[in-house]
């Protein structure tokens, strides 16, 4: 699926894992994400939460799913999402996210006036493998020779570190060999509760260490930027301690942070490359929007072989 609009990409904001019923902490994000003056939403999705009833089972709210996308709308002139656990897991769920969001595949690609275009992923395949996964990338296969600069979004980081848990997604492997040669301006996403700006590092060294070993990419060191920015509502995540602030598999592939946050928030990217968090405080009869730092990452880089 390969949608192309008539305005520009930049600039846009991007926030994921929000609608929480359970407690409602998106409506005073949303409150400064609908003040905000550009017009431009990307969801990392969980754009739904589950309650539990009164014998203490989960249950999802297709209203909810509604309500959430009217408020995402409000003043805001695009919005398009990627698929997020919690919104594929109920398939009534599904079924009202593809139609409330124009979704006709779980995969897809947004084309913009200024040669820029989004690429969103469903990341769940990446935990199932098998043909569907396949499929979504031969898909991306061919797309990514014949596109200018984009970004990538998808529910799942490729790696994150949180205090107790360090996840990095299996059969990024084979994601990386598809876009080695046209790598994405950053990788966008959600899941982790938390901000996290972090670098992905991968290179080509021989290696014998199976499928969880970075592919043979040739004799180069590269790095994309990712943003996790889990952080529209949902219950945040502890960050990882200072001196858990990297992981790696050998010498083939590396992920560090750069820098993380535990607060509500969301970003503006009004630039190719250039990403501002801007955190959001609850207070008294509204919200305060607390200092916020802009981030430089240049389009990834190629770089010779490291000693």
């Amino acid at each position: 699926m390969e949608i192309t609009t008539n305005v520009p990409l930049h600039p846009f904001l991007f926030v994921g894992c929000w609608n929480n019923p359970n407690t409602r902490d998106y409506e005073y994000v949303f409150e400064r994400i609908r003040a905000d003056p550009i017009t431009t939403l990307i969801l990392g999705g969980d754009n739904i939460y589950p309650f539990k009833d009164e014998h203490g089972n989960k249950r999802y709210n297709v209203g909810e799913v509604e309500r959430g996308f009217d408020i995402a709308k409000n003043g805001k002139s695009l919005v398009y999402t990627t698929l997020g656990n919690h919104n594929i897991s109920n398939p009534e769920v599904f079924e009202k996210i593809k139609d409330l969001y124009s979704i006709t595949n779980t995969y897809y690609c947004v084309h913009f006036a200024d040669g820029h275009s989004l690429i969103f992923l469903d990341s769940s395949l990446f935990k199932k493998a098998g043909e569907p996964l396949n499929q979504m990338f031969e898909w991306l296969k061919g797309l990514i020779g014949r596109i200018g600069p984009y970004y990538i979004v998808q529910h799942y980081p490729i790696a994150s570190i949180r205090y107790d848990d360090v996840s990095i997604l299996a059969h990024k492997n084979t994601l990386l060999k598809i876009i080695q040669n046209n790598l994405p301006i950053a990788i966008l996403c959600s899941h982790a509760h938390l901000f996290q700006h972090g670098l992905i590092e991968f290179n080509s060294s021989p290696h014998t260490n199976g499928e969880r070993a970075s592919p043979n990419l040739g004799p180069q060191r590269k790095e994309i930027h990712q943003y996790i920015v889990g952080t529209g509502g949902a219950l945040l995540d502890n960050p990882p301690s200072l001196d858990d602030t990297s992981v790696s598999e050998g010498k083939f592939f590396s992920y560090s942070i750069i820098n993380t946050q535990k607060t509500h928030g969301y970003s503006r990217i009004t630039a190719p490359g250039l990403f501002q968090f801007v955190p959001v405080s609850k207070v008294k009869g509204g919200y305060r929007k607390t200092k916020s730092k802009r981030h430089r990452s240049k389009r990834s880089k190629t770089r010779g072989k490291r000693s």
